[in-house]
């Protein structure tokens, strides 16, 4: 699960990497900014 949500930040920075599409954001990614300093991943099993 965790990879795909990695995989999935990977797409995103492909294919909008301004985040002005699918996302909208105030600021893309950039040559320094490769991530977002907030992220969390929470998994839950019922």
């Amino acid at each position: 699960m965790l990879a795909a949500s990695e995989a999935e930040l990977q797409r995103l920075k492909r294919d909008d990497p301004e985040l002005v599409s699918e996302y909208q954001s105030t600021k893309g990614f950039t040559a320094n900014y490769e991530s977002f300093d907030d992220r969390t991943y929470l998994r839950f099993i019922a």
